[in-house]
């Protein structure tokens, strides 16, 4: 890593902290030098934590593995070129920034319920990040990126249906993957946009609560009817015309059931 104290910016000139910011692609047109070098101050001092989850069989049980990396950054590590020509060696940087640590390993089947258990804990690591971790007597702000794993992981990481046509969270169907015109035209739901989307339904609200994993599945004739109205929408029906207009509510199509 870098580790620029502070006093190593106060000594650079404009040139350098403009060339500086330039190699990075983030040089902006009038910009005084103070505000220069703090913003590159901002991005040498900001790591970006990847964390990969997956279930895994360990002794015949079934465990929730999780490791962590940090995203390699040239503003904030060397290149190895750079590094190279500082120690006299040459070192893969990236490799040695990315190469991932344990995070933790739980006790946890695949379902739905058993993850939904470590919800809590992983929040807690989540909120703790606005602690900066000083190293050398350098302060630096982590952030954590979303899920990295397999499809399964990263919906439920994204509050998305881990099966069926819809797995991607863009809302693409799996049969029009391959389509890039198709798939970059869709549109992107952010995770506060699938709350919002959740908890607009009475029914729906009141199993997110209860930390129900999939909060429009198994519902009863009653609760179809609540739900419905507690979204504007009256019918009258069977069973299978209530669902019908559940799946045709916007979003819950590919964010609850198969299609």
């Amino acid at each position: 890593m870098r580790n620029n104290p502070d006093e190593n910016f106060d000594r650079l000139s404009k040139k350098e902290v403009e060339e500086r910011l330039y190699d990075l692609g983030e040089l902006s047109t009038n910009q005084s030098l103070e505000d220069m070098k703090a913003k590159l101050k901002i991005f040498e001092r900001t790591r970006h934590l990847i964390p990969w989850l997956d279930n895994s069989s360990v002794a015949n049980h079934g465990h929730l593995v999780g490791l962590i990396t940090c995203l390699y950054d040239p503003s904030v590590f060397y290149t190895s070129q750079e590094f190279a020509v500082k120690m006299g060696r040459w070192v893969d940087i990236q490799c040695e920034a990315e190469t991932p640590e344990v995070y933790f390993i739980a006790r946890c089947r695949s379902s739905d319920q058993d993850q939904l258990a470590y919800c809590e804990t992983r929040l807690e690591c989540v909120q703790q990040l606005k602690v900066p971790v000083a190293h050398n007597g350098i302060e630096y702000q982590d952030v954590m990126r979303l899920s990295h794993a397999d499809s399964p992981q990263r919906a439920h990481e994204t509050g998305q249906q881990k099966d069926g046509h819809y797995f991607c969270s863009c809302g693409v169907h799996c049969d029009r993957t391959y389509e890039l015109d198709h798939v970059l035209n869709c549109e992107l739901r952010t995770i506060l946009q699938k709350k919002q989307l959740v908890l607009k339904g009475t029914v729906t609200r009141k199993n997110s609560l209860q930390k129900k994993g999939k909060p429009l599945s198994n519902l009863s004739r009653p609760e179809m009817e609540c739900e419905l109205a507690s979204r504007g929408v009256f019918k009258d029906g069977n069973v299978k015309v209530l669902q019908r207009e559940l799946d045709s509510i916007e979003g819950t199509l590919y964010l609850f059931r198969d299609a």
